[in-house]
């Protein structure tokens, strides 16, 4: 169903005043509106894995819906930062992008961080392979501080993204809480380029983490029933690909009845 343009105003009028939301706040009431829904996504434009990376246009299109809807933010490439952040323009939606995923680029991480910053990102995603949690926590550790420190102090934010693809629990859970005290605001727990972690693993994870830390699950959302039981068990964001198709389904099951968290198993 095709949402008039003033629908889509109001619901991106509405998300933006619920942006900082969290999933503890919005359990207390039960239930969830379409644009508090609509503020918990993040819109991806870096291209699935497998895919051949999107062209500008296409991220700058994929921005243009993200401001007409009002999601929460934008995960695009840094080679799209910069025109990303032109076309939010400060609009609502946050530019998000991933340290070092160029293994050929020479800078460390804080310099490169400071470069997409100064380029319009707003948050920054430090990745934590299973390898280094594994060989050299105490390491990933400090310089996931050292990043959250510095982006802290020119208004940005960071998060780390987990890697969990065969690590033990033990070990898995340990880096979470560990990783969850380092300064960044949003644990992540799947590399997009790699296997997903399970919900079981997902739900162990916000056990560990400080409450004061959000927590994402990198599977796409597709349908806002399997949102609604995601944040029954403590998930704060989610990751959409198509965000009309989405919200249609949205506001389809909210006019039928209330959005109502079911009880967490």
């Amino acid at each position: 169903m095709a949402q008039s343009p003033g629908r889509r105003a109001a619901l991106a009028e509405g998300a933006a005043a619920h942006h900082v939301l969290g999933s503890a706040e919005l359990l207390e009431r039960g239930c969830v509106t379409p644009a508090e829904v609509l503020a918990l996504l993040e819109l991806r434009l870096y291209g699935a894995h497998g895919d051949r990376p999107p062209t500008t246009s296409a991220v700058e299109l994929g921005c243009a819906v993200a401001v007409e809807w009002g999601v929460g933010a934008v995960l695009t490439r840094p080679e799209h930062v910069r025109a990303a952040a032109a076309t939010l323009a400060h609009r609502g939606p946050g530019v998000v992008t991933a340290l070092g995923l160029d293994d050929t680029d020479p800078r460390p991480l804080q310099v490169e961080a400071r470069d997409l910053i100064r380029e319009g990102a707003d948050d920054l995603a430090v990745m934590a392979p299973a390898e280094r949690i594994e060989g050299d926590l105490a390491g990933l550790l400090e310089q996931v501080e050292e990043v959250a420190h510095f982006a802290s102090g020119v208004g940005a934010r960071v998060r780390v993204v987990v890697d969990t693809r065969g690590l033990a629990r033990c070990v898995l859970l340990d880096a979470c809480e560990k990783l969850g005290h380092t300064g960044v605001w949003l644990v992540q727990g799947g590399l997009w380029r790699s296997t997903l972690p399970s919900f079981s693993e997902v739900k162990a994870m916000r056990q560990v983490i400080p409450r004061d830390v959000l927590l994402k699950w990198t599977a796409p959302m597709m349908r806002v029933d399997t949102l609604l039981s995601c944040v029954a068990a403590g998930v704060d964001r989610f990751s959409v690909d198509d965000v009309p198709g989405f919200m249609a389904h949205t506001i389809a099951r909210a006019e039928l009845g209330p959005l109502v968290f079911p009880d967490p198993d």
